[in-house]
């Protein structure tokens, strides 16, 4: 009888894990967009694994850039695989409706198809809110991540296209916001649209605009650019832009006077500015 009960709990087992595969194989082809020739035989696949495919979702992407060393005796497979466990436990636990489609691509990657109710309009303040909420709790396990978020899609032929948007979000926010680790697309329509130039147009517009100024020596440079930064950040307000860099009012004026000299472009002037803008945004896109 105990052996009978083992071998039932082994093929249950066995066919939990073969049903899981085949889940997250689909979901896998839901974000690749590999949906075969039948449409409807794939609807009919979403169906067996209880997946309404007529819902709206949007594409959310964790991606673990650095993880805590390996301080155990276990192997580094099995310590891939707890971190694994624990943050899909995570997702879980705050992506839980069900019609919320959770996977592990591999590679550190995680992807969440994430049920929107795409009449709500505090969707984006919501999902940003639980992100974050995710991050810290993954940060308290000495995991980094970087999060990105794709536009919100109502069909789920337009899936693939939000997976996109949020693979791109992380790149792109990781290269032109230092600080924060949650990028939605629609923050960065300006830094993707530049981002699909091709690198000799990248170069030729950044050395029309700013490539002067960045012919000088690396500390200048260095700290014309962060001048440029803090200004852009506070609205063009001089006087917000000296107190967030600990200057004198006369002093952030005389800074902005060499970037005049060297560029020909003032960045109190809006449209200079945005000539601006582009060029320090290519330079981190280079």
């Amino acid at each position: 009888m105990t052996t009978e009960m083992m071998l039932k709990q082994d093929f249950l087992t066995k066919q939990l894990r073969a049903e899981k595969n085949a889940k997250d194989n689909f979901i896998k082809d839901l974000i690749l967009g590999q949906f075969g020739s039948d449409l409807d035989l794939f609807i009919e696949r979403g169906r067996n694994f209880n997946i309404d495919l007529l819902l709206a979702r949007q594409a959310v992407v964790i991606d673990v850039i650095k993880k805590p060393e390996n301080a155990s005796n276990l192997s580094d497979e099995l310590q891939e695989q707890i971190h694994k466990d624990e943050l899909l436990k995570i997702l879980e636990n705050y992506f839980n409706d069900k019609e919320n489609l959770i996977i592990y691509m591999g590679k550190g990657r995680f992807v969440v198809l994430k049920r929107v109710n795409y009449d709500d309009p505090n969707n984006k303040a919501i999902i940003n809110r639980s992100l974050r909420e995710i991050s810290n709790k993954i940060q308290k396990r000495n995991i980094q991540v970087l999060i990105g978020i794709g536009n919100l899609q109502i069909h789920w032929l337009n899936l693939k296209s939000s997976y996109q948007e949020a693979c791109d979000a992380v790149i792109l926010g990781a290269k032109v916001n230092k600080e924060g680790n949650i990028f939605h697309i629609q923050d960065l329509i300006v830094e993707r649209s530049l981002n699909s130039m091709d690198d000799f147009m990248k170069r030729n517009i950044f050395n029309s605009f700013i490539g002067p100024a960045e012919s000088n020596d690396g500390k200048q440079w260095s700290e014309m650019e962060r001048t440029l930064i803090t200004l852009f950040d506070s609205n063009l307000n001089v006087s917000e832009a000296a107190k967030r860099l600990y200057l004198h009012r006369n002093s952030l004026a005389y800074r902005l006077q060499k970037v005049t000299e060297c560029t020909g472009l003032d960045p109190l002037l809006f449209y200079d500015a945005v000539k601006i803008y582009i060029g320090l945004t290519l330079n981190k896109l280079k």
